[in-house]
């Protein structure tokens, strides 16, 4: 009965989709049209079989390739098959939903409509479009757990006047891209990287983070504007690349540091604890960064650096000095050699900067005339772009480390 049927249409595949595009695109259509979902209807049961049937044979290399040699002429077994069919899809289902739980009444029915949320558009897009999951109506009254998952294009919005509260969101190690927060205050979340921490798109305004973990979160583009990172959450190894800040406050020490990469700041308040902490990296462009000092006052970055270098250097002229017979002067030659060994390191990690950040100049270029054309941006794409970015780093670390502290090691 399915002998007519275009099985690549049916999917909303083409012919150079390859096998995780075909999976992918399968999946969307079954569960949009899983007969638990639309109870009742003939039509969108009859849907999931011609998907079903589509994705047996499409998501078989060798079946694939005798339906792409010669139609159903080869294929007379899979329509007898079609019982062993459906079990899988059915496995299948359980797999995603986990174990043998998937069709019984849900714990957290909100997870679940966010879940039927972002698939209530699947298959009715054009190729070129996608859909924005708009979350802004959702309650967030449970904690709603979505750990390594990959969040597309969602939307929380609340409103100026009244701030909507997001509470227990779990997003550890998920990918997030195009992540739009308006007026939104976020308490208890966890959106921390954990080694996949890459967020692309992020557009968050109006927004206050409490008690939130964000360590090792990569945000990589668009911008941040009245932005409170408050006191108790914690930001180790977070890092801004690419982004425009304007009007951010970061008034917590809870991390070792957070770094600036490729980002225009215009507005940026830190905690005494934090200014000591905060790293402006390659090409970082900066502007009225100030810092919010114990004793009240709110001081320039640089004036605030400079007032910290003047205490140090005060309090180092009282510290008892070494007798003048302990100490002999190096060797000419040693000095030679050592001022060569520092030129050589401090050298090595500038030019390592120089390419990391050229590399990751052009590879950010080539993403955003991707993302210009419409093109979709591959996520091996995205990892080049932060392991350049990272290099940039590691190199002017580098050369900085062995200009203040010579060039042997352990000095």
């Amino acid at each position: 009965m399915y002998e007519d049927l275009d099985l690549y249409l049916v999917l909303g595949a083409t012919r150079e989709d390859d096998v995780a595009a075909i999976k992918s695109k399968y999946r969307k259509l079954a569960l949009k049209y899983h007969p638990d979902t639309n109870p009742g209807d003939s039509e969108a049961e009859e849907k999931f079989k011609e998907a079903a049937f589509a994705y047996e044979i499409l998501g078989d290399p060798e079946k694939r390739a005798k339906y792409d040699a010669h139609g159903f002429r080869d294929l007379e077994d899979t329509f007898s098959d079609m019982v062993d069919v459906f079990k899988k899809i059915v496995d299948m289902m359980k797999e995603w939903y986990g174990g043998d739980n998937w069709d019984k009444p849900s714990p957290n029915p909100e997870r679940d409509a966010i879940i039927s949320h972002f698939m209530a558009t699947g298959g009715q897009l054009k190729a070129d479009e996608q859909p924005v999951y708009d979350l802004s109506g959702f309650s967030f009254s449970q904690s709603l757990d979505f750990t390594g998952a990959y969040w597309d294009r969602v939307r929380i919005h609340g409103k100026p006047d009244d701030k909507k509260t997001v509470n227990d969101l779990i997003l550890t190690s998920a990918t997030l891209d195009y992540l739009d927060l308006q007026d939104v205050i976020l308490k208890n979340c966890a959106l921390s990287g954990q080694g996949r921490g890459f967020a692309f798109n992020v557009n968050i305004e109006n927004c206050v983070f409490e008690a939130c973990d964000l360590s090792h979160r990569s945000f990589n583009g668009k911008r941040f504007e009245n932005v409170v990172f408050k006191d108790d959450t914690k930001l180790n190894g977070m890092m801004f690349c690419d982004c425009e800040l304007k009007n951010v406050t970061i008034d917590t020490a809870n991390f070792d540091e957070i770094s600036f990469l490729f980002s225009k700041i215009d507005g940026l308040k830190l905690s005494e604890a934090a200014a000591a902490k905060v790293s402006f990296l390659t090409s970082a462009e900066w502007k009225n960064v100030s810092v919010m000092c114990s004793d009240g006052r709110e001081v320039d970055i640089q004036q605030y650096r400079k007032e910290q270098r003047e205490a140090k250097r005060a309090a180092s002229a009282v510290d008892e000095q070494p007798p003048e017979a302990d100490f002999v002067p190096p060797s000419p030659k040693a000095e030679q050699k050592e001022s060569g060994g520092k030129l050589l390191h401090v050298g090595g990690g500038a030019a390592v900067s120089l390419l990391g950040g050229v590399a990751f100049k052009a590879i950010t270029d080539g993403i955003k005339e991707k993302e210009a054309a419409g093109e979709q941006v591959s996520w091996v794409s995205r990892v080049c772009q932060v392991g350049a970015g990272m290099a940039a780093i590691g190199g002017m670390g580098y050369a900085a480390y062995r200009g203040l502290n010579g060039g042997k090691g352990g000095r």
